[in-house]
C-alpha cells in the first residue's frame, strides 16, 4: 500500500505565491515539461510560519530526477477511464494522474498504470475526487476536502499465496497557506507561498487467497505532512518536502525552472564619456537589452560603451529568462565626452563543451583590427572567432581591439572542461568509437570485437546510471543506442564483458 501512495507526490505539488496572488493560468499547462529533482535522504526542515520568511534549501543532493510532462488526456491511452479530465501528467509515458483543471480550482481525478513497476496495470478512480488548489489563492488562504478510492488488484504482486488484494483508502485534507517569503535553492531565489497540508487517513486490506474466500487483513491509521513552496514562474511547486507518520522528512523535490530574474546593474566611469557597464541582475538571466538613453544599445550582458555628449542620460536594462523579464534604470552623468574615442575592447564567449568555444566581439567605438591571444599559443585576428582548446584548465583570453584613434586590450578568465582525455589506466580493448558526437536522440557505437556480448552502462556526471543494457553480438560491428529524455550535458559510456570488467569507456556530449 505505501509503494503505491509513493506514487502520488510525484507528481501532485500544487501552484500558489508569496504574497502575490495565484490563479489558474499560473499552473502548468498542456505542452508544459518541468523537470525537477528529488533527494531522498533530505535531513530538510520546514522551517519558519508567518510572514517574510526565508528558506534555504541550497546544497541539497540529487538522487534522481523527474521530467513531468503535461499533456491531453486523449494522448494517454486510459482516458476512458477518467471521461471528466482535461489533463493529464506523467513523468515515465508509463503511467498517468488526470486532473480536471478549471479557472476556480485544480481537481485530481485519479490515476492509472504500472503504479507498482511490476508491469500490472492498475486503475485508481478518485471518488468523491480530491481538490488540489482553489483559486485566487494568497496568503491566509484555507480549505478541507475529503477523497477516497477502492482498488482491487493482483495480489501476487505482495504475496505468491494471494490472488487479489482489496485496498480502500479514504482520507480528509487540511490545506493552509500558513507562510510566505523567499525560497533559496541552487537554482535561484523565489517569492514563495508556503502550503501546509496535513492529511488524515484510512487505509483497508482485503485479501482472498487461491481458492479461499475473502478475509479481512487490517486497517491503518496515518497522519502525513507535506509543505510546499509555491511561485508564479514555477508551475508546479518549486519545493516539495514530504513528512512520514513519525514526522521524519522523506523526500525534498525541487524545480528547475529558473525563477524570474531581478535586474540591475553597476557602472565604472573611464573618463572622457568612456562607460563600462556590469550586469548585476540575480536569477540567471539570459537575454540583455541595454537602453543608453542617447539613442544607443546593446546586447551583452556587461558592454562597454562611449557618450560623444556630455550630459545626464537614463541607462535602462531590460533582462529576461524563461520565466519572465525585469527592467532597472539609473542615471548616467557624462563630462568631457570626447567625439573621437578610441576602442573600448570587450567580449563574450559561449563554451559549446569538449573544450570549443565562441567569443564575440563586444568592443565599442568601432575597431578596424582585433588581436586574440587565447593563453594555450594560439592567436588570432579575426573579428569573432571560434577556438578549439586541448586541455581542460583556466585560461586569461585577451582582446586588443584598435582603431584610428588608439587601442584596448580586455581580459576575461575562460574556464574548459569536459574535454575527452583517457580516464584512468583503462585501456580500450575494444577501440570503441561513438558517433555522432555530439549527439542528440541516439549514438552509434561501432567497435572491434563484436564477436563477444558485453553490456554498455551510461551514467551522467553525478554517477547516476541512465541507459544499462547488453549488446547482442553481430557481424556489423555496429549498435544504435536510443537516449531516452536526457539533458543536455556529459556522459560516460562503459562497455563491460560478462565478467563485470571494464573494456573500453568514453565521454560524449548531448546537444538538443
Amino acid at each position: 500500500m505505501k509503494k503505491l501512495l509513493l506514487f502520488f507526490p510525484l507528481i501532485l505539488p500544487a501552484m500558489l505565491s508569496a504574497q502575490i496572488t495565484i490563479i489558474s493560468t499560473d499552473m502548468a499547462a498542456i505542452g508544459d515539461t518541468i523537470t525537477r529533482n528529488v533527494d531522498t535522504l533530505t535531513t530538510a526542515t520546514e522551517g519558519n510560519g508567518g510572514a517574510n520568511q526565508v528558506w534555504d534549501f541550497t546544497g541539497a543532493l540529487i538522487h534522481t530526477v523527474n521530467n513531468t510532462k503535461i499533456i491531453s488526456p486523449a494522448s494517454t491511452p486510459y482516458s476512458a477511464d477518467f471521461p471528466t479530465s482535461n489533463m493529464a501528467m506523467t513523468n515515465d509515458n508509463i503511467s498517468y494522474i488526470y486532473f480536471d483543471a478549471q479557472s476556480s480550482e485544480f481537481v485530481l481525478d485519479g490515476l492509472e498504470g504500472d503504479l507498482l513497476n511490476n508491469s500490472v496495470i492498475i486503475k485508481v478512480v478518485f471518488n468523491p475526487d480530491l481538490i488540489l488548489n482553489q483559486f485566487p489563492t494568497t496568503y491566509g488562504n484555507n480549505f478541507i476536502d475529503t477523497y477516497a478510492f477502492d482498488i482491487t488488484t493482483d495480489g501476487t504482486v505482495f504475496d505468491p499465496l494471494i490472488e487479489l488484494v482489496r485496498i480502500k483508502h479514504t482520507a480528509t485534507v487540511y490545506d493552509t497557506t500558513d507562510a510566505w517569503g523567499t525560497v533559496i535553492t541552487d537554482i535561484g531565489n523565489y517569492n514563495t507561498l508556503r502550503v501546509k497540508r496535513v492529511e488524515y487517513s484510512i487505509d483497508s486490506i482485503w485479501t482472498k487467497p487461491f481458492f479461499f474466500p475473502w478475509a479481512f487483513l487490517s486497517a491503518t491509521i496515518d497522519t502525513t505532512t507535506t509543505y510546499t513552496w509555491l511561485a508564479k514562474e514555477g508551475k508546479l511547486a518549486v519545493v516539495e518536502l514530504n513528512f512520514d507518520s513519525l514526522n521524519n522528512p522523506n523526500n525534498l523535490t525541487w524545480t528547475t525552472v529558473p525563477a524570474i530574474p531581478v535586474a540591475s546593474f553597476s557602472y565604472i566611469d573611464n573618463g572622457s564619456g568612456s562607460f563600462t557597464f556590469s550586469d548585476q541582475s540575480t536569477n540567471t538571466p539570459d537575454t540583455w537589452s541595454w537602453d543608453f538613453g542617447d539613442g544607443g544599445n546593446s546586447s551583452a550582458a556587461s558592454p562597454p560603451y562611449q557618450y560623444t555628449v556630455d550630459g545626464t542620460y537614463n541607462v535602462c536594462l531590460t533582462i529576461s529568462n524563461a520565466s519572465g523579464s525585469d527592467t532597472f534604470c539609473d542615471s548616467v552623468v557624462v563630462s568631457g565626452a570626447s567625439p573621437n574615442p578610441p576602442p573600448i575592447a570587450s567580449f563574450t564567449y559561449v563554451d559549446s563543451l569538449l573544450g570549443k568555444i565562441y567569443f564575440t566581439d563586444q568592443s565599442a567605438n568601432s575597431p578596424t583590427t582585433w588581436d586574440w591571444v587565447f593563453d594555450d599559443g594560439n592567436t588570432s585576428t579575426m573579428q569573432s572567432p571560434f577556438h578549439q582548446y586541448t586541455n581542460n584548465g583556466s585560461y586569461n583570453a585577451c582582446l586588443t581591439a584598435t582603431n584610428g584613434n588608439g587601442s584596448n586590450t580586455f581580459c576575461d578568465t575562460v574556464n574548459v572542461s569536459g574535454i575527452i582525455i583517457g580516464i584512468g589506466d583503462i585501456t580500450d580493448f575494444f577501440n570503441l568509437s561513438i558517433f555522432p558526437n555530439p549527439a542528440d536522440q541516439h549514438i552509434t557505437l561501432r567497435f572491434d570485437n563484436s564477436s563477444a556480448d558485453c553490456h554498455v552502462i551510461i551514467s551522467n556526471t553525478l554517477g547516476q546510471v541512465i541507459v544499462k543494457s547488453k549488446l547482442v553480438a553481430n557481424t556489423e560491428n555496429t549498435f544504435q543506442i536510443d537516449l531516452p529524455d536526457m539533458q543536455n550535458g556529459i556522459y560516460l559510456l562503459q562497455l563491460k564483458n560478462e565478467r563485470g570488467e571494464v573494456m573500453a569507456r568514453q565521454k560524449f556530449l548531448i546537444e538538443h
